[in-house]
């Protein structure tokens, strides 16, 4: 299990950030792991594509590298099309690293899918798999289809970024009872989506904040 610590995620997918954020993780003690943002690469074995030789170095001195992410909401709803997927999925699976998922409601039944396949890689839902797109009806049902597989957790990350949105100023906490109900609480983990959660008006300890008031409504049944 990691340290009590900070765990940073790349947002972006230029190979200067992710040196850049390696950096920042051996410069500070308070930051335990770093999750990579995956780009397809056309060399040879690269099975974690662009940041390939990082998570390669990453592993060689058990550095901070805990997983990868692919940011997939602008992809087709079937994630088997992504370039490279299976041979990620292998690597991260065989390495026991994380694949983490940035994905859109529509993508759901593929998440669960991918996951069936790859029954020994460890999948954390991003966002709790809404993105920023509308909460449709059925939302729930697909996300509890991915969370059969007990390969798959969820963050609860980026939910408050959607209070603006007036057709649904219920979100956050539609959000949080169908993560509990879906995962229950010791499949899921907490993200703070900073600093892009400052578009809520919050900083980071105002959405800590608003979080624990968010759950404080949820029964002890589902903490």
């Amino acid at each position: 299990p990691l340290a009590s610590g900070v765990i940073c995620v790349q947002a972006g997918e230029s190979l200067e950030e992710a040196h850049w954020l390696l950096e920042q993780a051996a410069a500070s003690p308070a930051i335990v792991a770093v999750v990579l943002q995956y780009a397809p690469s056309d060399i040879p074995g690269a099975w974690a594509g662009a940041v390939h030789g990082a998570v390669e170095q990453s592993l060689a001195q058990d550095g901070p590298v805990a997983g990868v992410r692919i940011p997939a909401r602008g992809a087709a709803d079937d994630l088997d099309a992504l370039p490279g997927i299976d041979a990620l999925c292998a690597g991260l699976a065989v390495n026991g690293l994380v694949l983490e998922l940035l994905v859109r409601p529509s993508q759901l039944p593929a998440v669960a899918r991918l996951a069936g396949r790859f029954p020994d890689l460890s999948v954390v839902l991003c966002h709790m798999g809404i993105g920023q797109d509308p909460i449709e009806d059925g939302w729930e049902a697909e996300l509890e289809l991915a969370a059969r597989h007990a390969n798959v957790r969820a963050k609860l990350s980026g939910i408050l970024s959607i209070d603006g949105d007036t057709k649904r100023p219920e979100a956050p906490a539609r959000i949080m009872r169908a993560a509990l109900a879906s995962f229950g609480a010791d499949r899921l983990m907490f993200g703070s989506d900073w600093p892009m959660s400052i578009r809520t008006g919050l900083d980071y300890a105002g959405v800590l904040a608003r979080v624990g008031a968010e759950l404080s409504s949820c029964s002890g049944v589902e903490l």
